[in-house]
């Protein structure tokens, strides 16, 4: 390849992103109950209290959707028109005989059979968007349950106060069960986007130093604000889940008495585990694994920059 002046990283990372993102789509279409069902239960008020900052938080996502849906087109349109002034050059290099690249494309890319209209749709960013989204509401949850706690255990002791903290015990068995349904759902709808996204991006990365440098940006940019989205969901979770036992910490539990402390103590047992987003093959969804998919990136990069 490095012989011939063609350049196939823009094909791999299609190659695999637009199959990651397509089985990705294909999944959240088969698991449209399953998401449907766990949507009408994060929403649904009836059995416990209203999150008290549930609609504010809610029209806050509804603005950033807005603003996510806008921006992903426009790097859509920007990477089509880049794709459209560096069609000539694919055609003065496009050799039919060795590699038959197809031009005429959206994105021209090497396939075994000729064809005038190949599109590759990314919906990778929306639908980390829709992880995202689910978190912070599931997380709306999570910050009720501790202003209960907290008003709960620094009140006098009563009968009625026993009774409230039973409730909040229940309520926090509810929030778990949401949660690991949540965790089920992403880890096997989206969870292989880990083993993808590190050559995705040293593909794009390799792509912007040779062709189509600002198409490739935005393109990049815009997967790893996606991937950001996915990790910044796992790592929210993960310490949120683990702040009930601080804010079961923070209030006058001591003055309880031993009826009480124990079913306090089941609290805190129950968050000692937090709720994670695991990522296929191994690992979980946080801070740490997308510094980690962005080494592995620039290890594909620099292997690339060798030998391409």
């Amino acid at each position: 390849m490095r012989n011939s002046g063609t350049n196939v990283t823009e094909d791999i990372s299609i190659i695999f992103g637009a199959s990651g993102g397509g089985i990705v789509s294909l999944l959240f279409t088969l698991k449209y109950k399953n998401w449907s069902n766990f949507f009408k239960d994060l929403v649904d008020t009836r059995q416990y209290t209203r999150p008290r900052n549930l609609q504010a938080r809610a029209t806050r996502l509804n603005h950033l959707g807005k603003i996510c849906f806008f921006c992903a087109w426009w790097v859509t349109i920007t990477y089509a028109i880049a794709a459209w002034f560096s069609s000539k050059g694919c055609q003065d290099t496009n050799d039919p005989g060795k590699f038959g690249e197809i031009c005429p494309t959206f994105i021209p890319i090497w396939l075994p059979f000729g064809t005038n209209d190949v599109a590759a749709a990314q919906s990778f960013l929306a639908e980390c968007f829709v992880m995202y989204e689910s978190t912070e509401i599931f997380i709306c949850h999570i910050s009720e349950l501790k202003s209960q706690l907290k008003e709960t255990l620094d009140a006098p002791f009563s009968v009625e106060t026993r009774d409230k903290l039973r409730l909040c015990v229940d309520y926090h068995v509810y929030i778990l069960n949401l949660g690991y349904r949540l965790s089920s759902l992403i880890k096997y709808t989206a969870g292989h986007m880990s083993l993808l996204s590190a050559l995705v991006c040293g593909c794009v990365a390799n792509q912007m130093l040779n062709t189509k440098p600002m198409g490739s940006l935005f393109f990049l940019a815009a997967w790893l604000f996606a991937l950001f989205c996915f990790c910044h969901s796992g790592q929210r979770i993960k310490d949120k889940t683990l702040s009930i036992a601080d804010a079961i910490w923070n209030t006058k539990w001591y003055k309880a008495d031993v009826k009480t402390l124990k079913d306090v103590q089941f609290i805190l047992l129950r968050c000692q585990k937090p709720i994670c987003f695991e990522a296929l093959p191994m690992g979980v969804t946080d801070y740490a694994f997308y510094f980690m998919m962005i080494k592995t990136g620039y290890s594909f990069f620099a292997l690339f920059r060798q030998s391409l």
